[in-house]
């Protein structure tokens, strides 16, 4: 049994064969929790440059898809100014007719109000009428 008079012997040998074997299983102990801990950091690593290299590839794709649509709607805006320009020249002709028909309109209306007067005055004039008698009794004689 050991007791309190009990005398330890540590020997030089003793104590760098003790020391070593603390340095190798504390040097072990500290290898295994900075690998895990290094391993760890390399996973979230690698896990965050492939999150940001799929964003910068969906940002390149939303860039070339805003190209795309911005060239479409520069083609389209192109074909509505044609567009444009010549339904004016149309809607210039079409005026141009309207106004030679507002002419001819206003020139019939007032042969129109002519002829409402000249009947008028036709049918309410009686040297006219008696006129007008006489040439169809001298029509149903013949």
């Amino acid at each position: 049994m050991i007791g309190a008079n009990t005398q330890v012997v540590i020997t030089v040998g003793s104590l760098l064969v003790g020391l070593a074997a603390v340095l190798v299983v504390g040097g072990g102990v500290l290898w295994a929790v900075l690998a895990f801990t290094i391993g760890g950091m390399r996973d979230d690593v690698k896990a965050i440059r492939d999150s940001v290299g799929h964003l910068q590839t969906a940002d390149r794709e939303s860039i070339n898809r805003a190209v795309g649509i911005e060239l479409k709607l520069s083609e389209q805006v192109g074909s509505l100014k044609v567009d444009f320009a010549t339904l004016s020249g149309k809607l210039d002709n079409v005026a141009g007719k309207l106004d030679s028909v507002v002419t001819s309109v206003n020139g019939l209306s007032g042969r129109i109000d002519k002829f409402q007067m000249d009947a008028y005055y036709a049918w309410n004039d009686p040297k006219r009428i008696s006129e007008l008698a006489q040439a169809l009794k001298k029509e149903m004689s013949s």
